[in-house]
């Protein structure tokens, strides 16, 4: 990665933001890697073993930007749904046209509702279809065989072990269609050394065509920064634009709407999650929200903290940063963000910075909220859910002080 940090670094030409943070996201993460193994090499004899390196890994810090998507892929012919798959990323891409706004306006919560919603999939293979055609065509040539086995002249030892095999796979894919392994890893040496055979090998399984699944997306675990990516690039023909339109972006985000509940559906025509069903409406909360919302309910609230903007044309312009003024670590809250003051609240033009190349002036929320035409990629702080009260264990007035207090 250092090579190419150097190389991108190094040009002159037109660099995208998004590819910078990958880069500097994989550079963090390969550096948090080595120091975690540098600290394993003074475990004395434990560096000898021979999982300490990959146990250095696993231990290395995590990246607040690091996430879980959870996938879903199910077939609406046979109502099978294949493993939620989990999927980690650091950044969020979202497609501008998705949304159907095309070139006009949009915001940020349908840009949302369109990276989680529902997709259907034609001409998609299906596991538990193919397991099926399969079983069936070894059923038909087994009967065939069979009836030719019964005809005269006495049937050949070939044809008789053929029908024997033919049996067997037979066997071995109602077996697992009974059992519930369809996936291939879940068949791979199922039965090896049982009930004769190992799993589905050497069995042809048929393929299906015409089939129709649906596939979604949802955040199965949210990132601590989430990194939001605004693809703006218009191809068409052999010609890319930008795409200017506006996105109305919230300073409080309510991301509870995209990610998995505890309860995942399993049915191809329903969302993932019950929470993916809720549309656009109470995602996007407004600057002057109430503070003593934040953690109530499954809300699962981020706060923005930084904006980077492009201005110019697809294959030129510049980069500007806006960010949220830092606050003394003494002053900071540990659970919420604190209060509307005078400094940060809308109209003051204080509680942010605008940053262009070596030029750094205040500016107030209202003028980041105002950049939706040129918002290219929005960071998003979690904003952890407020401690629990404290619970009194303690008995007062209770039969143990009573007792005590007439104990003579």
């Amino acid at each position: 990665a250092s090579a190419k940090a150097a190389a991108l670094l190094a040009s002159h030409e037109h660099q995208d933001a998004q590819e910078l943070f990958q880069l500097l996201s994989e550079c963090v993460r390969e550096e948090s890697a080595r120091v975690s193994r540098e600290g394993a090499r003074d475990r004395g004899f434990g560096r000898a073993l021979p999982a300490a390196e990959a146990e250095a890994d696993a231990l290395a810090a995590p990246s607040p930007f690091d996430g879980l998507t959870a996938t879903r892929r199910a077939c609406v012919r046979c109502g099978y749904t294949a493993a939620i798959r989990h999927f980690a990323f650091d950044s969020v891409q979202l497609a501008l046209e998705s949304a159907g706004g095309g070139w006009g306006g949009t915001n940020l919560p349908a840009l949302l509702h369109a990276y989680t919603a529902l997709e259907v999939l034609h001409d998609c293979p299906c596991r538990r279809c193919a397991l099926r055609a399969t079983a069936r065509r070894l059923t038909e040539e087994a009967a065939r065989l069979a009836d030719g086995a019964e005809e005269p002249p006495s049937p050949t030892a070939s044809r008789m072990r053929r029908l024997k095999a033919v049996r067997k796979m037979e066997a071995r894919v109602l077996r697992a269609l009974e059992a519930g392994r369809i996936e291939e890893e879940e068949l791979e040496g199922a039965w090896d050394g049982r009930e004769g055979g190992e799993a589905l090998k050497g069995v042809r399984i048929e393929r299906v065509v015409g089939g129709v699944c649906t596939r979604q997306s949802m955040l199965g675990r949210p990132p601590a920064i989430l990194a939001l990516h605004i693809n703006r690039s218009v191809h068409t023909g052999l010609r890319v634009a930008k795409n200017g339109a506006r996105v109305a972006f919230p300073e409080l985000l309510d991301l509870a709407p995209y990610t998995t509940s505890g309860v995942l559906n399993l049915e191809p025509t329903t969302a993932l999650s019950g929470s993916g069903s809720v549309g656009n409406a109470g995602a996007l909360v407004g600057a002057d929200a109430p503070v003593s919302k934040i953690g109530d309910g499954d809300e699962c609230l981020y706060r923005l903290a930084a904006v980077v903007c492009h201005y110019g044309q697809h294959s030129f312009g510049h980069y500007i940063c806006y960010r949220r003024t830092p606050v003394p670590v003494a002053s900071a809250s540990a659970y919420a963000p604190a209060p509307p003051t005078r400094e940060g609240s809308g109209g003051t033009g204080k509680g942010w910075l605008r940053i262009s190349d070596a030029r750094v002036d205040r500016c107030g929320v209202e003028a980041v909220l105002a950049e939706g035409s040129a918002a290219f990629m929005l960071y998003y702080e979690r904003v952890p859910p407020p401690p629990p009260p404290p619970v009194y264990t303690g008995k007062l007035g209770g039969e143990a002080d009573s007792a005590e207090t007439i104990r003579p």
